[in-house]
């Protein structure tokens, strides 16, 4: 149901390991352990695909037991889900949730450019995105900004997450920070770009 993969191990790490999963298309979710704590090695194996790393030299690590139960739990509700294939339509709806007027114009510019078949919207305040998170998730996925108002991005990801679980989403950040990027996966964001 699960695979418990450590990062460090003889002959092979457990970077490769995921990538053999990822190639044979294996859907089983993976709990990373590093005894390193080291930063990159989390986001780059939540990035390959892994749900959740855990540090063996930390406090987290004595949660394992619940964090396997939540992965477990969460597998068994997408296995109960009806299977919708991603990105049937030609077209996306695309959420972006920012405030800096400079930086919607820039990422709005850039979809444009490169990925015309993305719609756009905007929530430029709180007020929006809750507007948005009461009339049900009407967007295909969500770019949560730098700047999304009122809130820092993990929080806002938080708040998305309560409403709409599996909706996916990318945070965009204006500055590398490892652990808001490890943070942001493990609230299940699809990516963490700087």
């Amino acid at each position: 149901d699960i695979i418990v993969l450590d990062i460090m191990m003889p002959k092979i790490d457990g970077l490769q390991v995921l990538s053999e999963l990822a190639r044979r298309k294996d859907r089983t979710p993976v709990v990373m352990a590093s005894g390193h704590g080291q930063t990159d090695l989390a986001v780059r194996a939540l990035r390959a695909g892994a749900v959740d790393c855990v540090d063996k030299t930390s406090p987290q690590f004595l949660q394992i037991v619940e964090i396997l139960k939540r992965v477990h739990a969460r597998q068994l509700e997408k296995r109960a889900q009806p299977s919708i294939p991603p990105f049937a339509r030609r077209s996306h709806r695309v959420l972006l949730i920012e405030m800096s007027a400079p930086t919607c114009r820039a990422i709005a510019g850039f979809l444009q450019s490169h990925a015309p078949e993305l719609d756009l919207n905007l929530a430029a305040s709180t007020a929006e995105f809750d507007r948005f998170l009461a009339g049900g998730a009407d967007a295909d996925a969500v770019l949560i900004g730098p700047a999304p108002g009122g809130m820092n991005p993990l929080d806002t990801l938080r708040k998305l997450r309560s409403h709409a679980p599996d909706l996916p989403a990318i945070l965009l950040s204006d500055h590398d920070d490892g652990a808001s990027a490890v943070a942001a996966f493990k609230l299940g964001a699809q990516d963490y770009i700087i």
